[in-house]
């Protein structure tokens, strides 16, 4: 592992550099890259020394948690977790011991495996989830700018993946049913007319919608009555101020609509 961590810090200039001033402008102070081979081999490269050294030195786990995260992708497109504040292992307990906290990642299949991107603040930084809900499109733009700039980083051909510690456990993990992304109590986001909080039930709606069921089907997974279903999202419309439901996930994911 110490070749892993070696490289790290060779890099790290190069990769502060492309990286900085997005992290900083979206009070982001956590960055990695991970890709996780099929064979079970893997590359990390981080931002952060004190956490790279930590992993490098004593963890060289994959995390079951976010494995289980990374389940039901989408492979035509980068897909957003937040990350899991219930659930832990040895990886969630380190960041937090570290204080890393608040983060997402952007998986994307790729030939020979999964790549992830994340972003992660501290305790304090709450805000960032809804930061990742609302305007995930800037964290996907900024992986689009990133990825061809760091590709010698990220595809290094001098420095072998290595093999996680628990690769074993990982062959024959079998994950649970997969979410789009953890659901907050209540959901914060920018309508056209300014910012709108959603209801906790509001919340569920949305989350189902975004994994395109309909009202009926909403209304089977939440026990509740297409009527009731119908009027959550009748109302979330008026709030975000749209009339369509295709409209809500194009706000939600960060996108911009022509009319007032």
């Amino acid at each position: 592992m110490s070749f892993l961590k070696n490289y790290n810090s060779i890099i790290l200039d190069k990769l502060k550099t492309e990286i900085d001033w997005f992290l900083e402008k979206n009070c982001i102070h956590h960055f990695s890259y991970q890709r996780f081979y099929d064979d079970g081999r893997h590359l990390s490269i981080f931002n952060n020394t004190v956490w790279s050294e930590f992993y490098f030195e004593s963890l060289n786990e994959n995390s079951i948690a976010f494995i289980d995260n990374a389940t039901g992708l989408d492979p035509t497109t980068l897909n957003l977790r937040l990350w899991p504040t219930t659930l832990s292992d040895n990886v969630v307990s380190a960041l937090h011991h570290y204080n890393i906290w608040n983060g997402a990642s952007l998986y994307q299949k790729c030939p020979d495996g999964l790549e992830a991107w994340e972003f992660a603040g501290t305790k304090e930084d709450t805000a960032l989830s809804n930061f990742y809900l609302t305007k995930q499109h800037l964290l996907k733009q900024f992986i689009a700018y990133l990825k061809p700039r760091i590709e010698h980083l990220i595809n290094p051909h001098d420095v072998a993946p290595v093999v996680s510690s628990n690769i074993s456990s990982l062959k024959t993990y079998t994950p649970k049913q997969p979410i789009w992304i953890e659901m907050p109590e209540k959901l914060n986001c920018i309508g056209l007319h300014g910012p709108v909080t959603l209801s906790s039930q509001e919340t569920k709606a949305v989350f189902e919608l975004k994994k395109g069921r309909s009202a009926k089907q909403i209304a089977d997974t939440l026990n509740l009555s297409p009527k009731t279903v119908e009027e959550y999202l009748s109302n979330i419309r008026r709030k975000l101020g749209v009339i369509k439901n295709t409209h809500i996930l194009i706000l939600l994911e960060g996108g911009t609509l022509d009319y007032r």
